[in-house]
């Protein structure tokens, strides 16, 4: 590991109160994307290299921040691919967004509401007016979508 390459790698961190956040390249998932000895990697792996060594096979960097771009040594830990998924769940990260926080989602909860409250009206009716497929406006009334209304 050259010098030069640790302070550049360091010049692209903003370090606050809390978190050293990477301001370089991030890949889609929000980790800090650095070119280190001619690959692309994960910032918060090279920090943790550049602090404790090679990372042994079958362990992850994990972030105690659960901030992905956060390369702040103190804050990340290793652990199996097992420890980091118990991690996340005990911190109530892998909840499947619902209802309009749903990106698939084509309804909003006031029209989902306003469905289940027509009595008048067809399956078929309320998918032509809503831009939906009947099958949808089944899966609301009878329960099967948005249940947590």
């Amino acid at each position: 590991m050259r010098a030069g390459a640790v302070e550049r790698f360091w010049a692209r961190v903003s370090k606050t109160e809390t978190c050293w956040v990477w301001t370089g390249g991030k890949f889609a998932s929000g980790y800090g994307s650095v070119k280190w000895n001619g690959k692309s990697r994960r910032a918060h792996r090279v920090s943790a290299e550049m602090v404790i060594g090679p990372i042994p096979e079958g362990l992850e960097v994990c972030h105690r921040c659960d901030n992905p771009a956060c390369v702040r040594p103190d804050h990340l830990f290793l652990g199996t691919h097992a420890e980091n998924c118990r991690d996340r769940d005990d911190k109530g990260r892998n909840v499947a967004p619902v209802g309009e926080r749903c990106g698939a989602s084509k309804l909003t909860e006031s029209q989902v509401m306003a469905i289940r409250a027509d009595k008048s009206s067809t399956t078929k009716q309320i998918a032509a007016m809503c831009g939906v497929h009947v099958d949808t406006i089944r899966n609301v009334l009878n329960g099967r979508n948005w249940r947590h209304l």
